[in-house]
């Protein structure tokens, strides 16, 4: 998978699991989650280790997610934002590929 294709495919997970879970998507988040992608280099596209990769991500986004729900009370509506996604790279990395 080329970079920029990962990017694509993980800024899409992003708002297909937000929507799943409830939550709203704050400006740039996905973007936010492309850049880890980016930021990991050559090593978050290599094919042995893709499926690891793809299972990392998934951990991040639950972190975040759990980061939105937590501060739910303190919003009208949860979100998922940057600051969600900060907590959640400090609570799980470094984790391949974003360490």
């Amino acid at each position: 998978m080329e970079l920029n294709e990962g990017d694509r495919v993980v800024r899409g997970i992003v708002f297909q699991v937000a929507a799943l879970a409830g939550l709203a998507v704050r400006p740039h988040v996905d973007e936010q989650f492309g850049k880890l992608v980016l930021e990991g280099g050559n090593k978050a596209m290599e094919e042995e280790r893709r499926a690891e990769a793809v299972g990392n991500l998934l951990l991040l986004l639950g972190e975040a997610l759990k980061a939105a729900q937590e501060r739910h009370g303190k919003r009208d509506q949860p979100a998922l934002d940057e600051e969600c996604v900060a907590v959640a790279k400090k609570k799980l990395c470094p984790i391949y590929p974003f360490d």
